[in-house]
Order: structure tokens, then sequence, then C-alpha cells
């Protein structure tokens, strides 16, 4: 009885998420597609840069975190010390780089470069080298110097 309880209930759970991811969708407005556009200039780089920094510092942080923790089960000493080094800095990073994240608006359609719905496939999402929208455009930023908007397409190039 309790197996059939469990299965009515996450049944009704997934259709209560399925009806508020239709609606939050519907209520994302793409802005205008600016895909075709030359490259522009971006106004303030440096807020890009440094944010673009500590979210790739925050995923790294993630990264280095996990591969300390699969050495600390081999036994090796000096992979507890980086695993608590790591995990103190995924606690400091992580949090921060959501609301660091929000800084940066796309100068064309001023919504979040560095942060997209969750909910919703950006209109124009980004790749770069194996990663795609956020860490996408962070890793273009401070490897290349340029940046794409997932929301209206537009490609700007910093100074």
């Amino acid at each position: 009885m309790v197996y059939v309880v469990a299965i009515v209930l996450s049944v009704i759970a997934g259709l209560l998420i399925a009806g508020l991811q239709t609606r939050a969708e519907g209520r994302y407005r793409h802005p205008a597609s600016n895909a075709d556009q030359p490259s522009r200039v971006w106004p303030r780089a440096s807020l890009l840069r440094i944010c673009s920094g500590w979210l790739l510092a925050a995923f790294a942080s993630i990264v280095v975190c996990v591969a300390a923790l699969l050495l600390s089960l081999l036994g090796l000493k000096i992979a507890k010390a980086i695993l608590l080094y790591s995990i103190l800095a995924m606690f400091f990073l992580g949090p921060s780089a959501f609301l660091v994240a929000r800084l940066p608006r796309c100068p064309s359609c001023r919504l979040h470069v560095l942060r997209g719905p969750a909910w919703v496939r950006p209109a124009y999402p980004a790749r770069y080298r194996g990663l795609q929208d956020a860490g996408a455009v962070a890793l273009g930023v401070l490897v290349d110097r340029r940046s794409h908007c997932m929301h209206c397409g537009q490609d700007f190039h910093l100074p």
C-alpha cells in the first residue's frame, strides 16, 4: 500500500512540475533577434571579465573537489588536505557565483549574460570548447575576449 501511495504522489508531483514548467516557458519572452548584427564592443569589459573569472573559479572548485575526493579514496594524505581546501572554496565560491552571474547584462536586450533561465533552453545557446551556456560565455570572455548573448544572439568583443 505504501508503494502505491508513493507512486501516485510521484506521478502527481511530475504532472505538477510539468505544468509549472510549461507556465514558466510561456512567461519567458525571447527578445528580438540580433544574431545577424555585426559584433559590437562590450561597454563595461572589466565587470564582465571579473564575473566570468569568478564563475569559472566556482566551476573549477567543484571539479577539484570531486577529483580530490576520488584521490582521497585511494588513501593519499595530500588529497585529504586538497579536499578540505577545495570544499571550503566550493562553499565560498559556489553561492557567491550565483550572485556575481547576475551582474553583467547584455547591452542589447538587458538580460543576464552569464545566467540563462534554468527552465528553458536559451534562444541562441552558446557553445565553446565542450562547455555550453554560461560556462561557454565565461570561457570565451577570458580566452578569446568575445561574448555571445544567449538570449538575443548578439556577439560582442571586449576591448
